[in-house]
């Protein structure tokens, strides 16, 4: 949770894990801003993911609901933004109720990492819509997030998108957040429900 635009010998180092645990713990899981050097860390929770899928699940555009399974796919796979607008389509493998997630470019390890996600039965169900956006996808071997008029989502472009509709939502703090609350936001989550930390 380290800010990656600070410097490495800015950053204060901490004597224990412990003292790592405490703060991951007590500024994490109360799902609150977090404050280092006056830098501002929100995170979307998952109560408010719900709100903003029931407020564009009814959408007819195309690029709104391919936003709508991303952010899906981003939280429960608890991946950075620029993770999941690389992924490909054969990055996921749908298996039953089952989505495994192959990320390529993970910080953590030399080798690809695999993330799994759930089916669920309401409407954060991201196995589902991920198998109808594969069914109709345009392009084999390449990304599987695609537009309207036919090119893949970049980076700035998901990022922009998600500003735009997290613009028309009413909870608080909705206009700083950005992709990466979602990965915060799905850290605490998993906090909360008392997963190993040293997973996380």
């Amino acid at each position: 949770m380290v800010n990656r635009y600070r410097r490495l010998e800015r950053v204060k180092p901490y004597d224990t894990q412990d003292a790592q645990y405490k703060l991951l713990v007590r500024g994490i899981a109360n799902v609150k801003c977090l404050e280092w050097d006056n830098t501002e860390f929100n995170v979307l929770s998952i109560d408010q993911l719900r709100q903003c899928c029931r407020a564009i699940q009814t959408s007819k555009l195309w690029d709104v609901q391919i936003l709508r399974v991303m952010m899906l796919v981003q939280f429960f796979g608890i991946l950075r933004p620029s993770e999941l607008v690389s992924l490909t389509v054969d990055d996921l493998v749908l298996d039953g109720d089952r989505l495994f997630i192959r990320v390529l470019t993970s910080k953590n390890a030399v080798h690809p990492s695999f993330v799994t996600i759930d089916k669920r039965d309401d409407e954060l169900d991201a196995v589902v819509l991920v198998r109808a956006i594969k069914s109709v996808s345009k392009w084999h071997h390449k990304r599987i997030w695609w537009r309207l008029d036919g090119e893949a989502w970049s980076y700035s472009f998901y990022v922009r998108s998600f500003k735009k509709m997290m613009s028309t939502m009413e909870f608080p703090h909705a206009h700083v957040l950005t992709p990466y609350s979602l990965r915060r936001g799905a850290v605490s989550y998993l906090v909360q429900r008392a997963f190993p930390t040293r997973l996380l």
